[in-house]
């Protein structure tokens, strides 16, 4: 069995996603062929807004989307592969994959932003292909409409990547992730017990220099990444860390916190609603598999994996006084990160591919 494994446009978040789908079907005997799609997109991305800026008229369809995807279906045939599958396509052309239907080949795709992008057109897009994998187990049945295969695929840990230190813990609480305005208002408002690091992606607009933000986490000692102190990157104050980064961030981390999304997209103040969304996000997994602790806001998946070994909250003054009482008592801090972990090992790219590759061998 062999498949072209595609990835989304981003340089971070789902990219990291694809390198599991890859590693994780590896192990399970696919012959998965990485086919990186960001470099495609960033190129022609600029190409479209220099002709754009010159005046130049161009084709309709001569999208950065189109132009970047449409070398999928070449490198489908040169590999000749089985089966195609696409990360995170909710921007792929639906002719791409009924050109691949066409040429005999098989189309799957892993949808990684379910609940959140359920409402607009993501759900038609899955329509184009022959299989999909959603992340969010209350999407799948919105997708069977659409698809005739369906299978939930709980987010993982790549064990190369997220493993446990053998040094000792940083007196530190570290986020990475990106800033959404729901996340900035719960932060602003702890009282941190010790020094909080900031990772991700956090938009200028949200997070200029004088906000209570940035004023609360200063109180708190924060470290703000290298650079970022008193200048924003671009629109964006950030610092991407690649998984590899991610996993030496944790192992040190003496503690860190999960807060999940709740607007549907960047900017906007469209948020899902209770009972739209199960699953947890890929952090959970990875600070787990690195057994470092974490408290974290509730999703339902997060009582039936974790149990009660992950402290939940729900305002500010919760998540300061769960970290408050993690740095007193380092015993309890560890155990709990000790049952976190032995909870999480089930769940590995190696072992949650499992469904992935039966679907594509059937």
């Amino acid at each position: 069995m062999r498949a072209l494994v595609a990835s989304s446009f981003h340089v971070s978040s789902t990219r990291d996603v694809w390198v599991k789908i890859v590693r994780g079907l590896q192990a399970n005997g696919v012959e998965a062929v990485a086919f990186d799609l960001s470099g495609r997109y960033t190129l022609f991305s600029f190409l479209h807004q220099k002709m754009e800026q010159s005046k130049r008229n161009l084709p309709r369809d001569w999208t950065p989307n189109t132009l970047a995807y449409e070398a999928l279906l070449g490198a489908a045939l040169f590999h000749n592969v089985d089966w195609v599958l696409v990360t995170s396509p909710q921007y792929m052309p639906s002719e791409i994959p009924q050109l691949m239907r066409k040429a005999g080949l098989k189309t799957a795709a892993m949808m990684t932003e379910c609940p959140y992008e359920d409402t607009i057109h993501t759900p038609i897009t899955a329509a184009a292909f022959d299989a999909v994998f959603v992340n969010d187990l209350y999407s799948r049945g919105l997708f069977q409409s659409f698809c005739p295969i369906v299978e939930y695929i709980p987010h993982s840990y790549d064990p190369t990547t997220s493993y446990p230190g053998a040094g000792p813990k940083d007196e530190n609480i570290v986020f990475v992730g990106t800033g959404y305005r729901s996340r900035i208002e719960l932060m602003k408002k702890v009282e941190w017990p010790v020094r909080l690091d900031l990772h991700g992606w956090f938009p200028k607009e949200w997070l200029r220099y004088d906000t209570e933000l940035r004023k609360s986490v200063r109180k708190s000692n924060t470290q703000w990444p290298a650079g970022t102190q008193d200048t924003h990157v671009g629109r964006h104050l950030t610092t991407v860390t690649n998984p590899q980064e991610t996993g030496e961030i944790y192992r040190r981390a003496g503690a860190s916190f999960s807060i999940h999304r709740e607007s549907r997209y960047v900017g906007t103040k469209d948020v899902i609603m209770d009972g739209e969304a199960y699953s947890l996000g890929p952090r959970s997994w990875e600070l787990a598999a690195c057994k470092t602790f974490q408290a974290s806001d509730y999703r339902p998946e997060l009582v039936d994996v974790f149990g009660d070994s992950v402290p939940m909250f729900e305002t500010p003054q919760e998540l300061g006084a769960i970290m408050k009482r993690a740095f007193d008592d380092p015993e309890w801090r560890d155990d709990l990160a000790e049952q976190q972990w032995e909870k999480a090992l089930p769940y590995s790219c190696h072992n949650t591919m499992k469904t992935v590759a039966q679907v594509l061998a059937a």
